[in-house]
C-alpha cells in the first residue's frame, strides 16, 4: 500500500517426465537460476489506480530519467 522498494524473485519451472527413462534422466535440463530483482515505486495515486484504473511504473535504484537537452 506504500511507496518504496519492492523486492521481486521470478522461478522457472521445467516440466518433467512421470516415468523417465534412462535417455530422459542423461538428458534432464538443470532448472535455470532464480532471478533476483529490486524495483522502486515513486508514489501510489488512488486515483489513478482506482478510477483511470491505470499503472504506476517502477524503475532500478539506479535509474535517471532521460534529458532532451542537446549536450
Amino acid at each position: 500500500q506504500d511507496a518504496g522498494e519492492f523486492k521481486f524473485t521470478l522461478t522457472a519451472r521445467i516440466a518433467q517426465p512421470v516415468n523417465p527413462g534412462w535417455i530422459e534422466k542423461w538428458f534432464q535440463p538443470r532448472a535455470p537460476e532464480a532471478l533476483v530483482f529490486t524495483r522502486t515505486l515513486p508514489f501510489i495515486s488512488q486515483q489513478h489506480l482506482g478510477f483511470r484504473r491505470g499503472t504506476i511504473s517502477m524503475h532500478a535504484a539506479d535509474w535517471k530519467p532521460t534529458s532532451s537537452a542537446a549536450k
